[in-house]
């Protein structure tokens, strides 16, 4: 048996960029594979496990991860051969299979609506904090304390709190 081949340097630099682990993403995808009965059945267990089947551009098909990276398919499977996915793939129509192009952008509208989901739900906690039990606090008050949580936010991110001399 032979060993397992080890990340290329252009895999290693994604994996540093995205911080998304090749390891893994093959881990995920072999899972999404080996549980399938059929391609549109492994695209949706793809879609599930937040990644986007779509034509590559070298390659048959490519599979987009949540910030915007591209796969081999190919590679992402273990014990997979090109010829053996292009078989299992080929009942799959390729005009319904996106681009990279449409799939990165579609990648990039998740990741605004799970960040602005994030901040929507730490806006309501925030607001059910202030709305709790006997400690109303007047509107003065709140802003004190949002200022407070803002500065201990800025103060975390090591960002330079010194006063600054306009310029002129």
């Amino acid at each position: 048996k032979r060993p397992e081949r080890t990340p290329s340097r252009a895999e290693l630099q994604q994996e540093e960029r995205t911080g998304i682990i090749g390891r893994r993403v093959k881990d995920q995808v072999s899972a999404a594979f080996y549980a399938s009965d059929g391609p549109e059945a492994f695209r949706a267990a793809l879609l599930e496990k937040g990644f986007i089947l779509a034509a590559g551009d070298r390659r048959d098909f490519v599979i987009v991860d949540q910030l915007g990276g591209i796969h081999s398919l190919v590679k992402r499977i273990d014990g997979m051969k090109a010829a053996r996915l292009r078989e299992f793939m080929a009942v799959l129509d390729k005009t319904a299979v996106l681009s990279i192009e449409e799939a990165r952008r579609i990648a990039q509208e998740r990741k605004e609506l799970a960040q602005w989901k994030k901040s929507a739900r730490e806006e309501s906690r925030i607001q059910k904090a202030y709305s709790r039990g006997d400690g109303h606090i007047n509107q003065s008050q709140a802003a004190i304390r949002d200022q407070a949580i803002r500065l201990k936010k800025l103060k975390r991110s090591g960002a330079d709190l010194r006063p600054q001399r306009p310029s002129s």
